[in-house]
């Protein structure tokens, strides 16, 4: 009797279940409750209902991470603005001059005599050029004062042209060392940025190197 009106009363209770969501009553401690067991077909409603909540808790995640990378580059587009703008007020005709500057900076190695002479003579004339085309090698830097030589070497001037000189003018080649301007842009820049210990006597005698193999490096095999 006991049994029959606590299953009522179970019935109850659970009233609002539907057909399809059976209660099983369960007894712990003397303590009748109730559980729910749903279908499979349920289960995968439940469980579609779940994914749903974690992908729009995801995509709103996403939403807030686009909308602060937004605010960071609308800020750096600001910042790059603002120095253009800081730039083109420097000096006179700065728009000209940068696209001069890029030009001049195509001609590099140099291939040709007369070349490496007039581009010697500007230098000597311009200190911004100078300052851009030091700032453009600056970025090949070295491991070591060998490694910087050659790779600064390699921009500046061609295999071709470098087997016509040697540092000082010997042996019926041509002095590369009269390129004053030329010579103070390496050593400036292995001096500057990569080899600051290095001597002057340490940087021309690593540029004699480089220039006395040109003719090994142009008989070599492509790579």
């Amino acid at each position: 009797m006991l049994q029959s009106k606590n299953n009522i009363e179970v019935r109850k209770r659970v009233g609002h279940i539907t057909s399809k969501e059976k209660p099983t009553i369960v007894v712990s401690n003397g303590v009748q409750t109730s559980q729910v067991i749903f279908s499979n077909q349920e289960r995968t409603k439940i469980s579609k209902a779940n994914e749903l909540s974690s992908d729009t808790n995801l995509l709103n995640k996403i939403i807030k991470l686009a909308v602060t990378n937004n605010k960071l580059l609308q800020e750096q587009n600001f910042l790059i603005k603002e120095l253009s703008k800081t730039l083109n007020t420097t000096s006179k005709g700065r728009e000209e001059n940068s696209e001069y500057l890029e030009e001049f900076r195509r001609i590099f190695p140099l291939k040709e005599d007369n070349i490496l002479q007039e581009t010697n003579q500007i230098l000597s004339e311009n200190l911004e050029l100078y300052s851009y085309v030091l700032s453009t090698i600056a970025l090949e830097g070295g491991n070591n004062l060998n490694e910087c030589i050659r790779k600064i070497m390699k921009i500046i001037i061609s295999d071709e042209l470098a087997v016509k000189y040697n540092f000082k003018g010997h042996k019926n080649k041509e002095n590369f060392s009269n390129h004053a301007h030329v010579v103070k842009l390496i050593i400036d820049e292995c001096v500057r940025k990569n080899e600051e210990r290095a001597t002057t006597r340490q940087i021309e005698d690593q540029i004699a190197i480089w220039l006395a193999k040109a003719q090994r490096r142009l008989n070599a095999p492509p790579q």
